[in-house]
């Protein structure tokens, strides 16, 4: 084969200019009059390939010894040497290939090659990876992920597509012309040949099936660290590619792990901390360790199945800046830093990665846009997937996966749903005489590559540690929320500073005090959802009530229940909560020993009134629908509440009774003896 007259351009055959057709952009007219030219009839007995499934190229699956690479090139180095022996691994040598391939014409390509089960030929640079609502999914040469739509075929698209090795189409696909003796490429095969190869593998999501750079579990909770340009499967490197279920593209290059994760890392973490606790937190040391705990668990990515979040607020002048700093500076391109952005920006730029995000100067401005980019970070702790409509009719899916860490002087109001999964780290005015460390851009990689071994290193302890953790948190009265947020920074930052667990058991009962839900903002005064929603019940100040000696309705209701002499009658109470959409109902004939499940305030399923109470709130109704305050009294115990019909301004209506001693929040006994008092 010739490669200068494989390369002429085909401006210098006249037959192909003449049939040259802006309305044939996959040239299918000009390919079928080419036919009719070379033989009509004829032509029907040239071979086709045929399909199937193309086995993946075990050269592609070559694992690297890591233990070997690390005794001949030292455990410093051992991960970069596995990334420079990935990349060495030899690549198809086209030209070879055509050599040992029989050069006689058959069909209608001039090289003669026998198609792959997938109907490719052999050793095809590019892999077909599946198809979804007419866009086809590839994996190029370099192992990039690449999209096509259906009418985004053209030869421009093929070339970049099977790019930089191009020459590999004009071997295969080349085609000499019988009339004018020139050789071209017969792209209509191609294209015909990709989209079978796809639709063979079926249907294909890239929301489900792609992996971007940072930490990943497999399916047997093994450890993946994507580092862009080699996968490393609990410290083994591969190239790039479909490993197991997933697709793990090739992305720009992380820094490589150093080190062996051992004494060095341990010495590395601990020299981190000392210089975090160099910023005055309000909350002590402990504050500069869940902070280490953030760093480590952001590098964990998605490998961890909870995913924290901090928000870090002081005034002007504490230093928060200068923590930014250090933080950018020990992650490195494992954090996405900005200052503005939409939640929108945000995913469209981690797109499968699973990187962190830091935020700073996050205040407090009251827009759409800071409430987005809460919403995202709270999904992003779980993992729940965001999905928004495309113009064309294919819906984009975005799957968050990465920690936030937020900076600001005015942190934003955060929903309750959004502060349990977010940590406040409170900074004060340096002390006399004391300032920020001064770490060397330099040391501050080390310590995060360092870090990054470190994690390899001590994976398979992970669950254990975050359990011990989650245990502790539990027996002192966190929630599940709470043990999944504060275990995760504990267990992450134990983990960077402790070869084992020993040392929890010596450290804990200084730190457990500091941890106790009480003395958390986050936790101190979280509440259920249904108690939130009675409490904002019993906060309303009816317009009709203007004048009257009771402003909101829970005063009335408690001087009511509390026998006051200037309580309202319960007639009098009756008609008043009318008013507001709310019904006081009272057992006839009730025991004594009933007290006090004899007295119960309605909510009644719709009403305008209490709709109105309720309007701007998590428990707002839409119009023609019930109340959403309905689903969130229902989340009460049980023996709170039942379902019935009652009168409300003597109108009927369906919906919810709740003990006025619940709604009161006042303990059972209390009230007996109150009655009794009477």
């Amino acid at each position: 084969m010739n490669g200068e007259d494989d390369a002429r351009p085909a401006a210098e055959d006249p037959a192909r200019d003449a049939a040259e057709d802006p309305s044939d952009p996959f040239g299918d007219k000009k390919f079928l009059s080419e036919k009719r030219l070379a033989g009509g009839p004829a032509a029907k007995g040239r071979r086709r390939p045929k399909g199937g499934v193309r086995a993946i190229d075990s050269e592609a699956e070559k694992k690297i010894d890591a233990a070997g690479l690390a005794a001949s090139h030292g455990a410093g180095d051992a991960i970069e040497a596995l990334r420079l022996d990935v990349m060495s691994l030899e690549r198809v040598d086209v030209e070879r290939l055509a050599a040992a391939e029989d050069d006689q014409s058959r069909g209608e390509y001039d090289l003669k090659w026998t198609p792959g089960a997938d109907g490719l030929p052999p050793h095809c640079p590019v892999t077909p990876l599946g198809k979804k609502r007419g866009v086809f999914f590839f994996l190029t040469p370099d192992c990039e992920l690449i999209e096509l739509a259906a009418g985004n075929f053209g030869q421009a698209h093929i070339d970049a597509l099977f790019a930089p090795q191009t020459n590999y189409l004009m071997m295969m696909y080349g085609a000499t012309s019988a009339k004018s003796n020139t050789k071209r490429i017969k792209y209509e095969g191609v294209r015909r040949n990709l989209m079978d190869a796809c639709g063979r593998r079926g249907v294909f999501d890239p929301a489900d099936k792609v992996r971007g750079r940072g930490a990943w579990k497999n399916a047997d909770g093994r450890l993946v660290l994507h580092q862009g340009d080699v996968i490393l499967i609990d410290g083994a490197a591969h190239a790039p590619g479909v490993h197991g279920e997933f697709v793990y593209p090739a992305r720009p290059r992380l820094a490589p792990p150093l080190g062996d994760g051992l004494a060095e890392a341990r010495a590395a973490a601990r020299r981190l901390l000392l210089y975090l606790q160099c910023w005055s937190w309000r909350g002590g040391a402990l504050d500069a360790r869940l902070m280490l705990g953030w760093i480590v668990a952001s590098l964990m990515g998605a490998a961890i199945d909870w995913r924290p979040q901090v928000m870090v607020t002081g005034d002007s002048g504490t230093g928060k800046s200068t923590l930014e700093g250090l933080i950018k500076a020990v992650m490195g391109d494992r954090l996405l830093d900005v200052a503005d952005a939409t939640a929108a920006a945000l995913y469209q730029t981690l797109g499968q990665d699973a990187l962190a995000v830091a935020f700073d100067e996050f205040e407090n401005e009251d827009d759409a846009r800071g409430a987005a980019v809460m919403r995202l970070a709270r999904l992003a702790s779980s993992g729940g997937r965001v999905a928004r409509g495309g113009a064309d009719g294919v819906p984009t899916n975005y799957q968050a996966r990465g920690s936030f860490k937020f900076s600001a002087i005015n942190p934003p109001s955060m929903r309750p749903a959004e502060q349990n999964r977010t940590t406040i780290l409170a900074l004060k005015p340096h002390a006399e005489g004391a300032r920020a460390p001064i770490v060397s851009a330099r040391e501050a990689e080390e310590i995060g590559r360092m870090l990054v071994a470190r994690i390899l290193h001590m994976w398979s302890f992970w669950p254990e540690r975050f359990d011990c953790f989650r245990a502790k948190l539990a027996a002192i009265g966190h929630s599940n929320r709470g043990q999944d947020q504060f275990g995760t920074l504990l267990a992450a930052a134990d983990l960077a500073l402790n070869e084992s667990s020993e040392g929890l058991n010596e450290e804990w009962p200084e730190i457990a005090p500091m941890l106790a839900p009480s003395a958390r903002g986050e936790t101190s005064g979280a509440l259920p959802n249904w108690r939130r929603c009675l409490n904002h019940a019993l906060a309303c100040q009816p317009d009709a009530w203007k004048g009257v000696k009771f402003k909101q309705v829970g005063q009335a209701l408690a001087a009511y229940d509390a026998a006051d002499p200037e309580a309202w009658s319960t007639h009098e109470l009756q008609t008043r909560l009318g008013y507001v959409g709310l019904a006081l109902v009272v057992a006839r004939g009730a025991g004594e020993d009933e007290y006090p499940r004899t007295r119960w305030l309605g909510f009644p399923q719709r009403h305008p009134a209490l709709a109105k109470a309720f309007e701007g709130t998590d428990w707002s109704a839409r119009r023609g629908a019930d109340g959403a305050w309905i689903g969130a009294i229902s989340q009460a115990p049980e023996d709170a509440w039942r379902r019935g019909v009652f009168r409300v301004a003597g109108a009927k209506e369906r919906g919810l009774l709740v003990r006025l001693d619940v709604v009161l929040e006042q303990d059972e006994d209390d009230a007996k003896e109150e009655k009794n008092d009477e």
